[in-house]
């Protein structure tokens, strides 16, 4: 019998080649101006599609961000369609990432008094069919209120109960939703994890989810202490629980640092002295996840390849594709910008 995971790791193989390498986007000589940015988001897997669905009228960061986004939703949404029923339970978790962005994107176009709709029928239909989202009442919502009520029957709901009183008509506390939220969303994949993934995945996944868990934590403790100036009973309030090797001695001795070089010689000591970068301007401390994160899922997939690793591996490469891209777009958008433009953005 055909092993379940040939048919889909056979397709994401195929989808691989057709990733864009950093030097594809940051070095690429005929990427000069945004139309060139379109032209190559024409000639790549899920933007293409993206771009059939947008009614753009001029090449601009606004116009063409939003088709990056849709490009990665529609990348997640044919591997859905493709997979079989088990493994759409573990797409369905990974896939709670979108459509927390989907939520904040929402809540903040709402503070910012933007109510432009940026999602694509594809996925909307997704949130509605698989995760019981009301979309229409949610996106004809006029004030944080109606999204947190059109938000009911989801799981999400949990959070917002919890911390309604954080959240008025027409804005909200802003570490709420992004430091609070994430952790909600965080903890949950945690929780229900083991309930999609197969005992040698769930073995690798806890590997991988808990640096990524230390990795936030670090960078949290870093910003709220030496930038913010919090406490250390205040720091602990806004940290994640799942950790690979942070444990609560360690994060004291973390919370504890003097300064910014005994913080950095603590990290080097737990082994997580590669993600230490400098920022130049400021001499702060910045953790570069991405690099050691994607190195560690391809040497955990590298021992699990029949598996849903590959896949997400997969989907974790389309998202920093997409990062790249943006990031691009946006610093070819203010290169050209003229000096009136600038002072507007």
């Amino acid at each position: 019998m055909m092993n379940d995971y040939v048919a889909i790791t056979t397709k994401v193989r195929a989808m691989r080649s057709k990733l864009l390498s950093k030097d594809d986007i940051q070095n690429n000589p005929n990427v000069k101006d945004l139309e060139d940015i379109h032209q190559l988001l024409l000639q790549t897997e899920g933007y293409d599609r993206a771009i059939k669905d947008a009614e753009i009228t001029a090449f601009t960061p606004n116009s063409l961000i939003p088709v990056i986004y849709n490009g990665v939703y529609y990348t997640f949404l044919k591997l859905y369609r493709f997979a079989n029923l088990k493994q759409r339970q573990v797409l369905k978790l990974y896939g709670i990432k979108y459509e927390a962005e989907f939520i904040k994107r929402k809540l903040i176009n709402l503070n910012r008094k933007k109510h432009s709709n940026i999602y694509f029928e594809g996925f909307t239909a997704y949130l509605e069919k698989s995760r019981g989202f009301n979309v229409s009442k949610i996106q004809a919502a006029m004030t944080i209120s109606e999204v947190i009520e059109a938000l009911k029957g989801t799981i999400y709901n949990e959070f917002f109960e919890t911390y309604r009183s954080n959240f008025q008509d027409d804005t909200y506390d802003s570490n709420v939703l992004h430091v609070k939220f994430d952790q909600f969303v965080a903890l949950y994949i945690w929780k229900k994890a083991r309930h999609v993934f197969s005992e040698q995945e769930m073995k690798r996944f806890k590997k991988y989810y808990g640096s990524y868990s230390d990795l936030v934590n670090i960078e949290s403790i870093y910003r709220l202490k030496f930038i913010y100036e919090m406490d250390s009973e205040q720091i602990k309030d806004y940290l994640l629980t799942p950790a690979r090797e942070l444990d609560a001695s360690m994060i004291d001795e973390l919370l504890q640092a003097n300064n910014s070089l005994s913080f950095e010689r603590l990290l080097t000591s737990m082994g997580y002295g590669e993600v230490i970068l400098k920022e130049k301007r400021t001499n702060n401390l910045r953790i570069e996840e991405a690099d050691f994160l994607s190195d560690l899922l391809k040497f955990l997939t590298r021992a699990c390849r029949e598996s849903m690793l590959p896949i997400l591996e997969y989907l974790e490469d389309k998202q920093r594709e997409a990062t790249l891209l943006v990031q691009t777009t946006e610093k070819i958008g203010w290169d050209n910008a003229k000096p009136l433009e600038k002072e507007s953005i």
